[in-house]
């Protein structure tokens, strides 16, 4: 039987509910947040997916095949510097990018991962021009990793050396 050694905290394993676990902070609710937590990252996922995609297509040109066969790479590469940010950022900028995502409908009537290029690029020059500081700086980080992950890749490609 596991026992908290420390004098303030006196929960063992064997007096937990069935289900539980005290040192987790699980509940018999923990599913359901479990299963909001990995919808939230699914919605995140796309909207990042959907950025990384408009801003690609937009500032490299590039050929369809090579966009689609590369756009996951992008995505997984932004989505990790993302997680790498400190955490008083982190969670701020993923309700930003949310925020982006539901601004969607004011601009196209539907979320921004839902929309076409041309719509999701109008809300994306729409942020780079706003007024609001943290706008511009949310559409500077998407499309400075975008970029860069787009030229920086690891296999060399027709033309370069």
């Amino acid at each position: 039987m596991a026992r908290c050694v420390l004098p303030a905290c006196r929960w063992s394993l064997a007096s937990a509910p069935r289900g539980s676990r005290p040192w987790r902070g699980g509940s018999r609710y923990s599913h359901r947040i479990a299963a909001q937590e990995a919808g939230s990252v699914v919605a995140f996922t796309k909207t990042v997916s959907a950025i990384s995609y408009s801003i690609v297509r937009a500032r490299c040109e590039p050929d369809a095949a090579e966009l689609t066969r590369r756009h996951p790479d992008i995505v997984r590469f932004v989505v990790d510097q993302q997680g790498r940010m400190p955490d008083y950022m982190r969670l701020p900028f993923k309700l930003l990018t949310v925020l982006f995502d539901l601004c969607g409908v004011a601009h196209g009537g539907r979320p921004f991962h839902s929309l076409t290029h041309p719509a999701r690029w109008r809300q994306i020059e729409s942020w780079r021009r706003a007024p609001f500081a943290p706008a511009r700086d949310f559409v500077r980080f998407y499309e400075s990793l975008a970029v860069y992950r787009w030229y920086c890749d690891d296999e060399p490609r027709a033309g370069r050396p």
